[in-house]
């Protein structure tokens, strides 16, 4: 019986010298299934602790990324933020020949449903991987969100690499109850959190949560209804339905 890898443990160096049969089960292992709102669909994620935007953002209580459920869950479910550790390794540490990449039998799959891209080399080298993985499963539509267009902005303008066109890039907006302006062409839509008093107040239309992303497909596939998609802050939620609220 061949002997189970430890993932987890590996260090970026042992991550780079994988041979093609070990980095094909490392990308296997990478793919988790979502729960909640997501139930039904897979993602590749990485983890917020080992990315120094995520964590400095999330010191900020002006920023929405003061609230951030990943950094709580990762630190609550270990075994999870071990997996997320690696995954920030594998996609970081170097650009991956295809034959390795996952195949993706799903429609619809998400990247970073945690974290975020890095920055630098490492960033470039995790949008080059996703995109890859992209490429290689053009029957699968791809969302990621990011905070950090401009590295894919660097990847796409400056290194002329095609965003592939089954890959839908969401603009998260930094602030609590402020959109943001997409900040590049490439951009597919944007995603703001909302706190209940500020959507009540302003009547803005919450236009995510109260569906499975599966059933909704807004932020999948060739085309997006909604470009502005609005979501309740979670710690917010049942206030906002007693207020009066609609989840749409």
């Amino acid at each position: 019986m061949a002997k189970k890898i430890d993932f987890p443990s590996m260090s970026r160096e042992e991550i780079c010298g994988m041979d093609g049969d070990t980095a094909k089960k490392a990308f296997e292992y990478s793919i988790a299934n979502m729960t909640g709102k997501m139930a039904g669909m897979r993602s590749i994620s990485t983890s917020p602790c080992e990315n120094k935007g995520c964590m400095e953002r999330s010191k900020n209580p002006e920023l929405v990324c003061s609230h951030c459920f990943s950094i709580s869950t990762q630190e609550r479910y270990k075994n999870l933020g071990k997996k997320l550790v690696f995954n920030t390794r594998l996609l970081t540490v170097k650009v991956w020949d295809e034959e390795v990449l996952p195949i993706i039998a799903e429609r619809f799959f998400r990247f970073e449903s945690f974290g975020d891209v890095n920055v630098g080399q490492d960033g470039v080298n995790q949008i080059i991987n996703i995109f890859n993985i992209c490429e290689k499963n053009q029957n699968t539509e791809f969302s990621v969100w990011t905070k950090v267009p401009e590295m894919y902005n660097f990847v796409i303008n400056k290194l002329n690499i095609s965003k592939p066109k089954n890959l839908k890039i969401g603009q998260s907006s930094f602030r609590l109850n402020v959109a943001d302006k997409p900040r590049y062409d490439f951009i597919d839509f944007v995603f703001t959190v909302y706190t209940a008093e500020y959507a009540i107040e302003n009547n803005i239309e919450i236009n995510c949560g109260n569906k499975q992303c599966l059933r909704c497909q807004n932020c999948y596939g060739k085309s997006i209804g909604n470009f502005y998609v609005n979501e309740i802050l979670k710690s917010d939620l049942n206030k906002f339905i007693k207020m009066g609220g609609e989840v749409l």
